[in-house]
């Protein structure tokens, strides 16, 4: 285990974006997860991840408010609603982040000058104990980095770990894909089990150590997450606490949405949304576009989902009602136009739409 320290040594030294689960514009209630739902983004840049056929967890992922550790608000609450059996060998659910090239290849993975870097993180358990699998995952060169955590307790409890750096490995490259995952492991069959601990290894399929435990075994069983932080180095430092909306605009790079805080995609309360009324606009497609504008240059293009005032996704409502086709063109990273049009002719037009922006990892 990493010594840990109350000093905050530099600022912006937290690789990981909100890992004080600050940040959460999809929405703050997710029910209902199973097999199938891979790839599901809960508070903003932490996806659930499953792995192989057989799974039969049923999980309800909060951004919960009302259990968080000491200097936090926010924390991941994982409830079990139904059991994983592990049944299937192949099987594995996770929580996860990805890291772009940007981020880390100025770890220097492949050169004798390869960087540590330490994680730490709060983690509460209400019911179980035992070994908590997690791992580090570099795409450049396939390697992993897995790892075990004894959780002794059922409280909150802050851990940590130091990730030599793969002197072994391939250079990271700088660009805007995924070179790096960090994924806690809260449940793993027998044959992704069998990785060596605390050291990088080409990846055989294995994600974490024997011994890992399954932490969705029960139906009693809750889960909290926060206070996640990986920083160059090999001591745990204190969290780097960002003001939301420092954080709010580094989620934004790769999802951010027109509605504000409290009202989610989809919705229907009129909060957020776009409105262009046009007078004596004549288009031959009885047409009109507006402008959106994102409130950051996204990470790449971002795939775009306009909603109606119904909530229809990939629609538009204009004069003659909900359901009309959507319009876009101009794309790029910094924004697009967004139309429809009337289904005749009318001397004024008038265009609303909710909007969505997706350019995620």
């Amino acid at each position: 285990m990493a010594k840990l320290s109350n000093s905050n040594i530099g600022s912006r030294k937290n690789l990981i974006i909100n890992g004080a689960m600050q940040i959460s514009q999809r929405g703050i209630s997710w029910a209902g997860l199973t097999q199938g739902d891979n790839n599901q983004y809960t508070a903003d840049r932490w996806k659930l991840i499953e792995g192989g056929a057989g799974i039969t967890a049923v999980m309800t992922i909060t951004r919960d408010t009302s259990e968080a550790e000491g200097d936090f608000s926010n924390s991941i609450k994982v409830d079990t609603t139904t059991a994983e059996t592990l049944a299937t060998a192949g099987a594995y659910v996770g929580i996860r982040q990805e890291l772009e090239g940007y981020t880390i290849s100025r770890l220097n993975y492949g050169d004798s000058l390869a960087k540590d870097m330490t994680l730490s993180f709060y983690f509460k358990s209400d019911t179980k104990t035992g070994n908590l699998g997690a791992y580090a995952y570099a795409a450049d060169g396939t390697r992993l980095f897995p790892f075990l955590i004894n959780v002794l307790d059922n409280n909150w409890n802050r851990y940590s770990v130091t990730i030599p750096g793969d002197v072994d490995g391939t250079a990271i490259t700088n660009d805007a894909t995924s070179r790096m995952n960090l994924t806690f492991v809260l449940a793993a069959g027998s044959s992704v089990d069998g990785s060596t601990p605390n050291v990088w290894q080409a990846w055989d399929g294995n994600l974490t150590p024997p011994g890992a435990d399954n932490f969705l075994d029960h139906t009693d069983n809750n889960l909290w997450l926060t206070g996640i932080q990986l920083e160059i180095g090999s001591q745990a430092t204190g969290f780097d606490h960002k003001p939301r909306t420092e954080e709010l605009l580094l989620c934004q790079r790769y999802y951010s949405k027109c509605n504000p805080t409290g009202s989610y995609p989809g919705a229907t309360d009129d909060k957020g949304l776009h409105y262009f009324l046009s007078n004596g606009h004549a288009n031959a497609d009885h047409s009109i576009r507006i402008m959106v504008i994102f409130p950051t240059s996204m990470r790449t293009l971002p795939t775009v989902t306009s909603y109606d005032l119904v909530g229809t996704a990939g629609k538009v409502t204009m004069n003659d009602g909900d359901g009309k086709a959507v319009i876009t063109g101009y794309h790029s990273e910094n924004s697009v136009y967004v139309g429809g049009s009337n289904g005749a002719v009318s001397v004024q037009r008038m265009l609303r739409f909710y909007w969505e922006a997706d350019a995620e990892l």
